[in-house]
């Protein structure tokens, strides 16, 4: 347990040149001797003991057609899992506008949800683009 009460771990994705990071940041994950990374997140769990600093955690712990659910502070949607190994294994995509949102409509059948309902609504200054980029989320098993 740590000093905060709880046991946690932080994981880290997408490397970043350490001059785009603040000092405290790269010093926090240089302390750690990791590489620089652009995304930290913060997980409570009941049992850290089989992590240690430095592990690389894949998304390989869901398998084909499990049901997750994809949420933060924005949304909280259910899926269907779709596995391959085209894409980085150490992170989930999702396909923007993947799926619909009435929810009275086929979603994709059954799999697909849209990525606007997990970021605030914001248009491109100059351009009028909608603003859907990189979104946190997290990805739990249904249920669990």
């Amino acid at each position: 347990m740590d000093k905060e009460g709880f046991d946690s771990i932080q994981l880290g994705f997408a490397d970043i040149a350490e001059k785009k990071l603040s000092k405290p940041e790269a010093g926090h994950l240089k302390k750690a001797g990791v590489g620089m990374k652009k995304y930290l997140k913060e997980f409570r769990l009941d049992d850290i003991s089989s992590y240690n600093v430095g592990d690389i955690v894949y998304a390989d712990v869901f398998a084909e057609g499990d049901k997750v659910v994809i949420e933060n502070e924005y949304a909280s949607a259910p899926v269907r899992v779709h596995v391959t190994e085209l894409i980085e294994p150490t992170a989930l995509y999702l396909a923007s506008h993947y799926g619909v949102e009435d929810d009275e409509q086929q979603q994709a059948d059954g799999l697909g949800i849209r990525q606007a309902r997990f970021v605030p609504f914001a248009l491109e200054r100059g351009y009028g683009a909608p603003l859907l980029q990189e979104t946190m989320v997290t990805v739990r098993k249904a249920g669990a």
